[in-house]
């Protein structure tokens, strides 16, 4: 069992679950909710196994062509694992979606701490700056 929901005293959190697998066949799963908590949205994201290829592929289109110069301002990669993005530029702010260690975000400004980025599935929010590295 994966906890995804906990209280700490006057502040709530949330988790997320990565189940690995390499095979293409249907997975079951199963919300148990024995608090009987309600208004509760969940998200479920399915994901390539194989996304180094496509991470591959992404670098050599954008980075090989005639607009690399300008794909390397606007593309950056996550550095850490399990980054929080914001829906403003605090860490007070609602968090919109985790972010993973080498995903591809673009970035649509920087300032001195935080940058605004969209990610591939076109959420956009606020990450500390420093959780950004040049995609090499």
């Amino acid at each position: 069992m994966y906890p995804l929901h906990w209280e700490d005293g006057d502040y709530f959190h949330h988790g997320s679950v990565r189940i690995y697998s390499n095979t293409p066949n249907p997975m079951t799963g199963y919300i148990i909710n024995p608090l009987g908590l309600s208004g509760i949205t969940i998200k479920i994201f399915v994901r390539s196994t194989d996304a180094s290829r496509g991470q591959e592929d992404f670098r050599r289109i954008v980075f090989n062509g005639q607009c690399a110069e300008l794909a390397r301002t606007l593309y950056r990669v996550i550095n850490a694992d399990g980054i929080r993005l914001r829906a403003a530029a605090n860490e007070s702010a609602p968090i919109r979606s985790t972010l993973v260690k080498c995903s591809f975000v673009k970035t649509m400004q920087i300032n001195n701490e935080w940058a605004e980025v969209i990610t591939p599935e076109n959420r956009q929010g606020w990450i500390k700056r420093n959780y950004l590295a040049i995609i090499e």
